[in-house]
């Protein structure tokens, strides 16, 4: 049962759970600038009920494959198609814990990411 983790507004519906079910990675959306609408990459980790997100953004990321602690995805499918990997958890940046609500995604879902 998934009811302590955090609600994450502006997902994508295209999420991948990792091979252990340990991780979730899921593409959400944000304002850029306050105007323009892109992608960073979310990552739960249910065993230490933290959350981090990519620094690479995009205009769309469709996650594939996650196995063996690596995520790979392609960034902008509709336009150069590039592939992107990552090493979860250690292409990202520090974890933070759920409880924290200045540093919840649900916090702000205008600007989640402190912009």
């Amino acid at each position: 049962v998934l009811t302590d983790l955090p609600s994450l507004p502006r997902c994508s519906p295209s999420f991948i759970w990792s091979e252990d079910s340990r991780y979730l990675a899921v593409p959400q959306f944000f304002d850029r600038f306050g105007w323009f609408q892109r992608q960073r990459m979310v990552i739960l980790d249910t065993k230490h009920h933290a959350i981090t997100r990519s620094r690479e953004i995009a205009y769309y990321f469709q996650p594939y494959s996650f196995s063996s602690g690596v995520l790979e995805a392609v960034k902008e499918p509709f336009k150069t198609a590039e592939k992107i990997t990552w090493r979860v958890p250690d292409d990202f940046p520090p974890f933070e814990p759920f409880g924290e609500p200045s540093k919840q995604t649900t916090q702000n879902p205008k600007d989640s990411f402190g912009r």
